[in-house]
């Protein structure tokens, strides 16, 4: 039998010390993958990082390019096949990187770089993209990171060269080369261990990604799908708006709403599967369903929140349009007993608060659980299926998103468990520069400076601006104003040139001025916003 002979331009065979540098890439990618499609579920994102990608590249090509469920035969296909072909791409360059790693971190940087950045582009290509959309991709990338880093400590550890047990093509009995002995059985197995712990990672976190992600579109599509008949979109009252271009909109959309809580993980509870339960000092335990809810007598008002952590001159602040049923109305159907004067609120996500019954239950307090914001089902950020809305009290008190009991007890039996934060804390009296923004600098002349106010649950009465020391002026208030709600205002002031510093401070209705030194005292941000503003003679109108 005739030995066989090894062509001179025979392919070199597949180098053992290369595989295990290219396994670790790969590896550390399903990793990344896992924890890409972990976050987009956690999030309650429509699709994860891959399947993105995916509808981006579709979306990105031309129509006669795309084929869709096979019906077309045309150069380039969705579906299940390009989910193959973005993920044998990723593979490759997942190898690249590894490999690369063995003799530096420069490749694998460059691969993480542009794998970052092709996610960006896919995100930015969707039909309406948002910032949330691209946490997967981050998550994604930073995955692979923390897969390699150790994967490739370990094979440098074990001694494994990129040429480790480098077969020479160019000799007839397939000897290997000098200087290139085998990697070691034990090395191996020691790698692929690791390696592969690292892979199941990824795997779990895709799996997991799945579970939770599944549950989350479900709740998400359920309430998409409500019809809450009862609820009006929300009407701006005429001639609340001054104007001015910069100052927060009367409508805070609810996007853009501040937000504030513990979750984690945002809570997901089907509508049908909601309940509240209403104990303690009671003359009747009461449990409301989310349809019983919507059945009652529904109120709707525009109410701004205000956030108990809020800076001066900060964003924890927003108003909205909500609809829902009055608190007061659900303690009534209850019955609180004589003395109790304190509602324990509890969300889905553990949070708890304690308000005043006496809030709760006046009707006059127009506090409510409200199961709807500017017209539509509360989004899953803000609490869906419901949560607290009580006018002039901080969120920090009162805003229990996720709601789901409510304990009736007495004060005094409960302070203890809430000593991190006031027991009472009324909204304080604030308002707000919006623009100029500080630090801007101005051609001399008038400027128009304008911003929002808020004294809920009394209302705005007033607004005064000042310039460095001189006297305090009025400003403009928008016509219609709400007891609850934010008020716009502007005022014109004429600026010499030089640096000006420009104060804000309103008052409501009756009277009270706000707050003008601030006070640490944990009950609500005082003192007054002011912006630094610089009038100079070469400045052109657009400063």
């Amino acid at each position: 039998m005739s030995e066989a002979r090894v062509s001179d331009d025979a392919p070199p065979r597949l180098l053992p010390g290369r595989v295990l540098w290219a396994s670790a890439g790969v590896a550390s990618a399903v990793l990344g993958a896992g924890l890409g499609e972990l976050a987009a579920g956690a999030l309650t994102l429509h699709q994860g990082p891959v399947v993105g990608a995916r509808e981006a590249a579709a979306a990105a090509l031309p129509a006669q390019f795309v084929i869709r469920d096979g019906i077309d035969i045309v150069p380039v296909v969705t579906g299940a096949p390009l989910v193959v072909l973005i993920g044998l791409l990723l593979v490759v360059l997942a190898a690249v990187a590894g490999v690369g790693a063995a003799r530096g971190w420069r490749r694998p940087l460059v691969v993480g770089v542009v794998v970052l950045a092709l996610g960006g582009i896919a995100v930015l290509l969707r039909p309406e993209p948002s910032l949330l959309e691209l946490a997967p991709v981050v998550a994604g990338t930073l995955g692979f990171a923390l897969g390699l880093v150790p994967l490739a400590g370990l094979l440098r550890r074990l001694g494994v060269a990129v040429d480790a047990g480098r077969v020479d093509a160019g000799r007839a009995d397939g000897g290997r080369a000098a200087g290139t002995p085998p990697v070691p059985a034990a090395t191996r197995r020691a790698f692929i261990g690791a390696a592969t712990g690292v892979a199941l990672a990824g795997v779990v976190a895709a799996v997991a990604g799945e579970v939770v992600g599944r549950g989350r579109r479900a709740v998400e599509q359920g309430r998409q799908l409500l019809r809450l008949t009862m609820v009006t979109p929300p009407t701006e009252p005429a001639g609340v708006g001054v104007g001015v271009e910069g100052v927060a909109p009367w409508t805070t959309p609810a996007e853009e709403f501040y937000r504030v809580d513990q979750a984690v993980v945002v809570p997901t509870i089907a509508a049908e599967d909601w309940t509240l339960r209403i104990h303690g000092e009671v003359e009747r335990e009461v449990v409301v369903t989310y349809e019983e809810l919507i059945e009652m007598t529904v109120r709707e008002q525009w109410a701004t929140l205000v956030g108990l952590r809020y800076e001066v001159g900060g964003d924890q602040v927003g108003n909205a349009w909500w609809s829902g049923v009055p608190t007061s109305a659900l303690l009534a159907r209850a019955g609180v007993l004589t003395g109790a004067d304190a509602v324990v609120q509890t969300g889905a996500d553990g949070w708890r608060c304690v308000t005043s019954t006496q809030v709760l239950g006046d009707p006059g307090r127009r506090a409510l659980l409200a199961f709807a914001m500017n017209g539509e089902a509360l989004p899953l950020e803000h609490g869906f299926p419901a949560r607290t809305v009580v006018p002039g009290l901080y969120g920090g008190v009162s805003a229990c998103k996720w709601v789901v009991e409510w304990e009736v007890t007495r004060l005094e039996a409960v302070a203890d468990d809430f000593s991190d934060r006031p027991l009472q804390a009324p909204v304080r009296i604030g308002a707000r520069i919006d623009v100029p923004e500080d630090g801007t600098t101005l051609p001399p002349g008038s400027v128009t400076v304008g911003g929002v106010a808020w004294a809920p649950p009394i209302g705005v009465g007033a607004v005064e601006v000042a310039v460095d020391d001189d006297g305090w002026q009025l400003a403009d208030l928008g016509v219609a104003r709400e007891h609850d709600a934010w008020a716009q205002w502007s005022a014109t002031l004429d600026l010499e040139p030089g640096e000006h510093r420009v104060r804000v401070r309103a008052r409501d209705r009756v009277g009270t001025q706000q707050e003008p030194e601030p006070l640490d005292d944990g009950a609500g941000a005082t003192g007054l916003h002011e912006v630094t503003l610089t009038v100079d003679a070469d400045a052109d109108d657009e400063g």
